[in-house]
């Protein structure tokens, strides 16, 4: 709430706006980096993006958090405008325009990025609208984003908290992510752009150690070549540099802002190089010190804008070789940076905390599951608040605890979860995979249904429609018995959902009432159903942890208890009523049944 209240501040400055030193102030220059507008209010945003003469400024945070807002300054007009805000609050994420849309994917859903997003947007600048795209196939942020053979590509980050090595393209025409060539080393908080038809990706933090992603930066240079999907060194940095911004202008590649050095300094300046040359020369310095930086095409040159050097709130934007008006950048809106600074980090997670990630087990050839979380419908249903997170996470432990192989594993999330992927994958893929004597896990997160005549319950797939559950919904009858027909020696259902239709992971047909009688489904032998809560209760989301309260404990359980499922549940279902109790006021009892019992 106090975010949104922030949002709704900053959105009431913009509209109609424009500031007072708008008008030059002193002629325009071809030196140096120079001011050339002012933001209404300070922000901390890493995703800026010019299209058509209007440049973009998504989200960012405040001190309460990440934002919605979005915000645009017309070039021509001098003029800022409110536009139609992101679907999801969201920051640490980069903006990439392609074919008259811009691309957003990935990003911090917290200050502390304690959970990453998945989620990836495209948005509409002449319709003013947004339209999801398929989830990233994991949650990362600060990854570097570029446009690349008319595919959005999204380079490294941070994701299962250290950084990373892959490589995913979004092609528009298919709606579908692909995996290009890994990074030859582990990259986050690099800059990158096209230059002279192959995608330089520059510095960078390169540390594997969860949540110490930046304890190593890069002086490297990776060149990709798209025409034969492969990487390549280029000339390297005179220092090594994260935090930077990239862009190409003149014929020459562009890099300023940043942290740079083992000492960590903090104004970098800025660095550039020709076609073809092998050495870097050194750039004029920027008027203040960027951390987070940005930068795009303005006025014939190039724009800049980034949080200052502590991750605080800038309201300037700088140009080089623009034919911009220059304006009097005054004083700074928060101190500025001592010169060395240590660069800002996520929160180190305790080692209880289930996004601490546990290490990784030995693979078990034998062991298959089936993850899914719906937080977003077609439908115009309440979101199942975390839920897509809660399968990322729970596919990870899967992978990492229970030693289910990728090949193995099938996660499911949004518009890749509708009623024909159920089918899919319980009536088929697990079907023509699982041999007498394997295991099998499936779990779900999302919103569960009553069908109110008969009170049977249901899953509810993407594009599911409660008043016609029969149709649209997935039984859980249904569930149960394709399961029980694999010849599986276990077969294992969590469930973080609800079918009480009272709230919580729970939705119901418009107009009838809540707390239907659920008729329970019979469990067949040889599966164990974990669920979230009991008959006629609801589940809650654990929004201070930005899990499902299940989930969350159940991760913690099957990290503590090394992937003993019955100790697991023995250690979430107190922790999981306490909780409940003491801080929603609601009974939640975790049920383990057994079939044939």
């Amino acid at each position: 709430m106090r975010a949104a209240s922030a949002a709704a501040v900053f959105a009431a400055l913009l509209i109609g706006a424009v500031p007072s030193d708008a008008a030059p102030l002193r002629p325009a220059s071809s030196g140096g980096w120079r001011a050339v507008m002012r933001l209404p209010s300070p922000l901390v945003t890493k995703a800026v993006a010019e299209q058509d003469g209007t440049l973009y400024f998504f989200s960012g945070a405040y001190s309460e958090g990440p934002t919605k807002a979005v915000t645009a300054y017309d070039l021509a007009a001098r003029r800022w405008s409110q536009r139609a805000p992101m679907p999801q609050s969201l920051y640490n994420q980069d903006a990439v325009p392609l074919g008259g849309l811009i691309y957003l994917a990935g990003g911090c859903v917290r200050s502390d990025c304690a959970s990453p997003s998945g989620d990836a947007y495209a948005y509409d600048p002449k319709a003013d609208s947004w339209a999801p795209l398929p989830s990233l196939p994991e949650p990362v942020f600060d990854a570097a984003g570029a446009a690349i053979d008319g595919r959005f590509v999204v380079v490294g980050g941070v994701a299962r908290g250290a950084a990373s090595r892959r490589v995913y393209a979004y092609a528009p025409d298919k709606r579908a992510w692909s995996r290009l060539a890994d990074l030859p080393a582990p990259r986050s908080h690099a800059a990158g752009a096209m230059f002279e038809g192959r995608y330089f990706l520059t510095g960078g933090c390169m540390s594997e150690a969860p949540g110490r992603y930046c304890d190593a930066i890069s002086d490297a240079v990776f060149v990709y070549d798209p025409k034969a999907d492969a990487w390549s060194s280029g000339p390297s940095l005179p220092r090594a540099l994260h935090g930077h911004g990239a862009a190409v202008s003149g014929g020459r590649l562009v890099l300023a802002g940043g942290i740079c050095g083992a000492a960590r300094v903090s104004d970098c300046g800025s660095f550039m190089i020709s076609g073809g040359a092998k050495r870097w020369e050194r750039g004029p310095n920027l008027l203040r010190a960027r951390f987070g930086a940005r930068m795009f095409p303005l006025a014939g040159g190039l724009g800049l804008f980034g949080p200052n050097a502590t991750n605080n709130p800038e309201d300037i934007v700088e140009a080089l070789w623009s034919s911009a008006p220059s304006i009097d950048p005054g004083a700074q809106p928060f101190p500025a940076a001592p010169r060395t600074v240590r660069p800002p980090e996520a929160k180190l997670f305790n080692a209880d905390d289930p996004e601490n990630l546990p290490s990784a087990a030995a693979p078990r050839p034998r062991a298959h599951a089936v993850v899914i979380g719906v937080e977003r419908y077609r439908q115009s249903l309440p979101r199942a608040t975390f839920a897509s997170n809660d399968a990322k996470l729970t596919a990870e432990y899967f992978r990492r605890v229970l030693g289910v192989p990728e090949e193995n594993l099938a996660v499911l999330h949004d518009d890749l979860a509708t009623k024909s992927d159920f089918e899919k994958h319980f009536e088929r893929w697990l079907p023509n995979r699982v041999e007498k004597g394997d295991e099998v896990f499936v779990y779900f997160s999302g919103h569960g249904a009553p069908e109110a005549k008969k009170g049977e319950a249901y899953l509810v797939p993407f594009d599911a429609d409660p008043a016609y559950l029969e149709q649209t919904g997935y039984p859980l009858r249904t569930l149960y018995a394709q399961l029980a027909k694999l010849p599986a020696r276990r077969v294992v259902v969590i469930l973080d959902s609800c079918f009480s239709g009272a709230g919580g992971r729970s939705v119901i047909a418009e107009g009838v009432r809540p707390l239907v009688n659920v008729v329970d489904a019979d469990i067949p032998p040889g599966l164990i159903v974990m669920s979230a809560s009991a008959e006629n209760q609801i589940s809650n989301s654990y929004r201070e942890k930005g899990h499902g309260l299940f989930t969350y404990f159940f991760l913690k359980g099957l990290k503590e208890k090394r992937g003993d499922l019955r100790a697991a549940f023995d250690y979430l279902k107190p922790q999981v009523s306490r909780v409940a109790r003491r801080q929603f006021n609601s009974d939640q009892e975790p049920q383990w049944r057994s079939g044939g019992r």
